[in-house]
């Protein structure tokens, strides 16, 4: 009879209990493994991963055990808390931006548009959309020479600040307009060019004032003094005059000059208004202003040949080129002093190399021409001592096709006579018109 072996028996308990008490720690490991790590872990992974989609208000949970993956989630929370203060200051930063009245622009380190801020679209005219990815030679109005950009980029590039105080650009619609601008180099924590920041100021408004004033000032005290030089001569030669109808005669004239007076303050405020309201939004038909200038300049100088000579297909402009022809046409008739005053006003479209299409309109007159001085008034912008014009209209006209990009030159003709050329943006063609002569 065999023997039970109890040593087997024994053994082969003591290696199931072995692997039931194995695969029992495993277990207990495992738990303790996911409730202290693994879960822990897939929670603070979840939470970051809300805060990356932008949820900020999502909590970090945060263990207080003092193994790794408490100092974790105490690292995440303060990460997050940080974060969110640098959005908050950014958020607040770009606000402060964004209402701000300067147009400001930030550009890499090539100078190609990253960001603009509302004011630049307002006073560039130009789109975020249309702006970012271009340079800002997108404003170039050709006023400044190339030389002037060559400093500008030299100063930016040293790391120096950019400040001119009276740069001239283009917006997209082809205004001009006077800014202000500032340009300063952006640097990175290792003082590496990364960009530039800039602002920029419309001094528009505030540059047509001050030669509004300077104008306004020399024209009404030259013309006034010279009319009050007159009424005192005329008083004094009516105090010395002993014929009742000599004294009428001096009196008329005294009249006459009081009355040219009042026309000529009358003309002053009607120039700053008319400058003030010539704002123009939507482009009008060159061809078809032209024509209805010309009728009316025709009802008034019946003796005057008027002939209009313009392209088969119609111009557009964003200028109140009216106003600007009136005055113009007018100038050129009532001056005139020939017995058939001529006036001739000639249309025609020019793009120079890398500039906007141009819309140039030519008025031609066989009067006595326009004085030296007030042509070189004109070109020089301004009114000085030495140097000042007699009459409002010029100005007038010069201020709005200045303002509507555009710019006007004067010269003489021969044997005699007077040519204005304006040279204005070109905005769209619209239908065809005749050339006629009356």
């Amino acid at each position: 009879m065999r023997q039970p072996t109890y040593g087997n028996d024994t053994l082969r308990l003591f290696s199931i209990g072995s692997a039931v008490a194995g695969i029992f720690g495993l277990a207990l490991l495992y738990v303790l493994i996911d409730k202290h790590i693994i879960q822990p872990l897939v929670q603070l992974i979840q939470d970051i991963q809300q805060v990356a989609r932008g949820d900020f208000d999502t909590s970090i949970t945060v263990y207080e055990s003092a193994d790794e993956v408490g100092a974790l989630s105490r690292s995440a929370r303060e990460m997050k808390s940080q974060l969110v203060a640098r959005i908050h200051e950014a958020e607040r930063f770009e606000q402060g931006i964004n209402y701000a009245g300067h147009a400001i622009y930030i550009t890499d380190a090539d100078g190609v548009i990253e960001y603009v801020n509302p004011s630049f679209e307002d006073i560039t005219k130009y789109s975020a959309a249309e702006a970012i990815g271009q340079t800002p030679s997108i404003l170039k109005s050709g006023q400044q020479s190339e030389s002037y950009y060559d400093e500008l980029w030299g100063t930016i590039l040293d790391g120096d600040v950019w400040e001119d105080k009276e740069i001239i650009n283009r917006r997209k619609n082809g205004e001009l307009f006077y800014a202000d601008e500032t340009i300063a180099p952006i640097t990175d924590r290792n003082d590496e060019l990364v960009g530039f920041v800039a602002t920029m100021i419309d001094r528009t408004e505030q540059q047509i004032h001050q030669q509004q004033t300077q104008a306004l000032s020399r024209v009404l005290r030259h013309n006034l003094r010279t009319r009050l030089n007159l009424i005192d001569g005329y008083a004094s030669e009516i105090l010395a005059a002993d014929d009742p109808s000599t004294c009428i005669d001096y009196a008329q004239d005294i009249r006459t000059q009081a009355r040219r007076m009042v026309e000529l303050g009358n003309k002053a405020n009607q120039t700053v208004k008319k400058v003030a309201d010539t704002v123009q939004e939507d482009a009008v038909s060159v061809s078809e202003t032209i024509e209805s200038v010309a009728a009316a300049q025709r009802r008034r100088f019946p003796e005057a040949t008027i002939r209009t000579d313009v392209p088969p297909s119609q111009l557009a402009v964003v200028v109140d080129i009216e106003t600007v022809l009136e005055e113009l046409v007018e100038n050129a008739l009532e001056h005139n002093d020939q017995a058939r005053p001529k006036v001739t006003i000639r249309v025609s479209n020019q793009r120079a190399d890398s500039t906007a299409p141009t819309v140039r309109i030519t008025i031609e007159d066989n009067g006595p021409g326009i004085p030296r001085n007030e042509r070189r008034v004109l070109r020089e912008g301004e009114e000085t001592p030495l140097l000042h014009g007699s009459g409002l209209g010029l100005w007038m006209v010069y201020w709005i096709v200045t303002r509507g990009g555009g710019d006007i030159s004067i010269e003489e003709r021969d044997p005699r006579g007077t040519r204005v050329i304006l040279r204005l943006p070109q905005q769209s063609a619209a239908t065809p018109h005749d050339t006629c002569e009356h």
